[in-house]
């Protein structure tokens, strides 16, 4: 690109307030574009709150995960229920590995989804450039050129410059939580899903059918770990995990017409004229702030993959709860369960695997997955790793995922994702405040509000739509009553009322966990939004490397306990599912609550398992003994026992 070309480039970049742009594309000069403000679609969680009973069991063997700002990837969150039964050792184990083998899954997966377009973008490329050296040849003398001329070429330029900054990188970032907070300026790892001529995220990049599959590669992996490394083989768990991730569509980027790139999605990349202002702090523009005419680009992923019958529910604004997870929670009663079984040599005695299990699939339980003398094989092999000339001895277990066997019990997941920016693609601009939240009720189709994760001890005794009721009108009267608590915390509280219901109520026999993740802040307290080009240190409870319900990175504070509550009558009786009784005639306890960094000390008769609430996963704040005693004296007001 020379003479005429770069002449008239630099002329009529000059007159649209792009000729910094121009330069650096055509001189390929260090990047001087300001940073756009973060443009990361909504919805996305708030806060994450949870709560767990032992129920009448001897013992607690449910484990529940929360991890926020995975890899330090703002937005990104993974959050996981693994009910155990036989013991606890299968639950403790796939807390700790599946997450891992996930990421690492889709670490490679990213790669190879890189690589490809990086090849595709080369091919755009070059045909773009060929269209711009045509505009140079026809146009260049002129000294009047036609306005679409000049929006023509300026969108190919930007969607040149982009598939440029994709190019120009081997391979995506693999930045991690603590590395993106201390110590470099990359944008993605300060949260940011613009990025400035960087490498966006791995996380970011890779479309739903390369999550979905890492998410079934790491189930399979977990589980032979659990018997290969972990040597467990009596019990075994049921699994939830989900991901939420922000993800860039760049499959539809490498296909878009020039013209149908739009500021937002430019912004993505780089910063548009008005990035930032002098101070440093964010503009308000209404193309990237709160939500408002997001990019296409990007949108936010929901993705579930489940063995057995704990479960995901995608609750709405108008109580509608939409399950996410298997119809048949994998009940060995499902008549596909039994076909699969019975072909592999099984069988189902009293709706039960080979007389012993009431669900079709299941991470560990290798004695119902394999023969004794295979078992013992297994042992042999982790105590001799080489044979006797020295070579490495292949262990049985890596010759049935090699060969991709199929057991009795399975341990290959049910799989669902969800595009969640789809479901407010039809809110107005205007029913959105600056930070995102939601004005008034115009939106012409239903709004996620929570997601909720729970073990069979909930759902055996609550229907999806009793859990959805719940939620809703809970949450509402929270936010109505408390509006300076933080989503977390209400989701702490909501996650404690399904316990008590489904325990105290409901009479559920079983150990009961459950998540509740808010979607939508409800007009409760929220953190201020982070100032641009500030680092924010990053700070860590003293209590978080305590062992504790659930496990979660550097960030979230512990779960605190809670003291027995009181018995009440169950406003939802388990014949039917009544409306949800006016707020005047509703009976709800007090919640009492302990301060956020002290833990107390059980009685010696509650050690064995007990009851956790968790404060919630939102970064900052916390409320202590000043609020909680407000709470208390409100509710004793207001709702006459």
């Amino acid at each position: 690109m020379k003479g005429g070309f770069v002449k008239f480039a630099t002329g009529l970049l000059q007159s649209i307030g792009m000729v910094s742009v121009a330069l650096d594309f055509m001189n390929r000069e260090g990047d001087a574009y300001e940073r756009l403000p973060s443009s990361t679609p909504l919805p996305y969680i708030y806060g994450v709150g949870w709560a767990d009973d032992q129920g009448r069991r001897p013992e607690m063997e449910d484990e529940m995960l929360v991890i926020q700002r995975v890899r330090g990837l703002k937005d990104c969150w993974i959050l996981g229920v693994y009910d155990g039964h036989g013991g606890k050792q299968t639950a403790d184990a796939v807390k700790r590995r599946l997450s891992e083998n996930f990421l690492s899954c889709l670490q490679k997966k990213s790669i190879r989804r890189w690589e490809e377009y990086r090849i595709r973008a080369m091919a755009r490329f070059r045909v773009l450039d060929d269209f711009l050296r045509s505009v140079d040849t026809s146009y260049g003398s002129f000294t009047c050129i036609p306005s679409h001329v000049l929006s023509d070429y300026e969108s190919t330029l930007r969607l040149q410059k982009i598939l440029e900054c994709i190019i120009n990188h081997n391979l995506p970032s693999f930045l991690s939580g603590n590395e993106g907070e201390e110590g470099c300026t990359t944008s993605m790892a300060k949260g940011s899903m613009s990025f400035r001529g960087e490498a966006p995220h791995y996380l970011s990049i890779c479309p739903k059918i390369d999550i979905e599959a890492a998410a079934r590669e790491a189930f399979v992996q977990t589980d032979y770990e659990i018997l290969q490394e972990e040597g467990i083989t009596n019990s075994g768990a049921t699994a939830c995990f989900c991901v939420m991730n922000p993800t860039i569509d760049i499959e539809r980027l490498l296909n878009m017409p020039p013209g149908d790139l739009k500021e937002e999605d430019w912004g993505v990349f780089f910063s548009g004229p008005c990035g930032v202002d002098g101070g440093g702090q964010k503009k308000m523009k209404n193309n990237i702030i709160g939500g408002k005419r997001q990019s296409s680009l990007v949108h936010t992923n929901l993705t579930v993959a489940h063995v057995g019958d704990t479960r995901a529910v995608l609750v709405f604004d108008d109580a509608h709860a939409l399950r996410l997870t298997s119809l048949t929670d994998h009940k060995a009663s499902d008549i596909r369960e039994v076909s699969r079984i019975e072909r592999l040599g099984g069988f189902v005695f009293d709706e039960r695997v080979n007389g012993c299990l009431a669900i079709g699939r299941a991470l560990g339980d290798w004695r119902l997955k394999v023969a004794g003398d295979e078992l013992a094989a297994v042992a042999a092999g982790r105590q001799k790793s080489r044979d006797a000339s020295g070579m490495p001895r292949l262990c049985p277990a890596e010759s049935w995922k090699q060969s991709q066997r199929e057991y009795v019990v399975s341990h290959i997941p049910h799989v669902c994702s969800v595009n969640l920016s789809e479901y407010l693609s039809r809110n107005s601009e205007d029913n959105l405040g600056e930070r995102g939240e939601r004005r008034g009720a115009v939106t012409t189709q239903r709004v996620p509000v929570a997601l909720v994760l729970g073990c069979d001890g909930l759902f055996d005794v609550c229907s999806d739509s009793c859990v959805g009721q719940l939620c809703t009108e809970f949450i509402n009267s929270l936010s109505e009553a408390h509006p300076d608590m933080t989503p977390g915390e209400a989701g702490s509280l909501t996650a404690r009322l399904l316990v008590d219901e489904a325990i105290q109520y409901r009479r559920s026999h079983d150990n009961v966990s459950v998540q509740v993740a808010l979607l939508d802040p409800f007009n409760f307290a929220l953190p201020p939004p982070p100032h641009h080009h500030v680092k924010t240190p990053s700070t860590q409870s003293p209590l978080s490397t305590l062992p504790s319900t659930p496990a979660f990175t550097p960030g979230l504070s512990p779960p605190f306990t809670t003291p027995p509550l009181t018995p009440r009558a169950s406003t939802f009786p388990s014949t039917s599912i009544p409306s949800f009784p006016p707020l005047c005639q509703q009976v709800l306890h007090p919640y009492p609550c302990h301060q956020p960094f002290t833990r107390r000390v059980k009685p010696k008769a509650e050690q064995n398992g007990g009851r956790t609430c968790g404060r919630g996963g939102e970064a900052g704040g916390g409320w202590g003994s000043e609020l909680a005693a407000k709470i208390q004296v409100t509710f004793q007001n207001l709702f006459a026992y």
